[in-house]
């Protein structure tokens, strides 16, 4: 959950048509960079930093820039910047004594480039230290089930502190099976986390949806 304020100048043909300040609340922020279209191009940039006081909070700015084209001439261009207080269930009111995966990103898995994914990354994933001290001999392993017979581990950490946060990129070790995919489908796949914990091996699992396309 997010809470946003910012300033924004929207204009047609050179002239103001909405210039004001703005608050409210989003799920999630997603921010692209120097990519265009036939209707237009934006460019947005955002920096965002962890709470050392409060580890569910996340404040950030950001700004971004849209124009949107109705060939052969610009139509409408839009500024906006603001600030932006982003709050954690997981980190907060919902908190557990686990590791768990914070946030997620993946892009849609081409069926043409199953054995791509084995060194190359999919996604990656924004994990949190819940428990009450440090953990150790850490892994994050992901298992597609519908391609996958067994879980890859994706990465792993020597020690993790108390209350960190740390990535993992997303990599499959995907088997010839997804070639037959005739449809783009959602497929459940899984994020294994293991690691010691006061000398005892724990091991979690979360249900994390993937994206695979036809196959072309």
């Amino acid at each position: 959950m997010s809470a946003t304020g910012g300033y924004e100048n929207f204009s047609i043909d050179g002239s103001s048509f909405i210039k004001s300040p703005f608050v409210g609340l989003s799920a999630k922020f997603n921010f692209s960079t120097n990519k265009s279209s036939s209707s237009g191009d934006n460019f947005w940039v955002s920096f965002e930093q962890d709470s050392s006081a409060f580890p569910e909070l996340k404040f950030g700015v950001f700004a971004g820039f849209s124009k949107f084209n109705y060939s052969p001439e610009d139509f409408a261009k839009r500024i906006d910047v603001g600030l932006s207080i982003k709050y954690s269930f997981s980190k907060g009111i919902f908190a557990k004594n686990v590791v768990e995966v914070d946030e997620s990103e993946t892009d849609p898995i081409f069926p043409v480039f199953y054995s791509y994914y084995n060194e190359n990354p999919f996604g990656s994933l924004l994990l949190f230290n819940g428990e009450e001290n440090k953990i150790t001999d850490v892994t994050v392993s992901v298992l597609v089930g519908e391609y996958m017979p067994n879980p890859k581990i994706c990465a792993s950490f020597e020690k993790i502190e108390q209350n960190e946060v740390f990535t993992a990129p997303l990599t499959a070790f995907l088997n010839e099976t997804i070639l037959e995919s005739l449809l783009s489908h959602k497929t459940e796949g899984k994020i294994i986390v293991s690691y010691r914990s006061l000398g005892k091996r724990v091991t979690s699992e979360q249900i994390l949806d993937f994206t695979a396309l036809r196959n072309i």
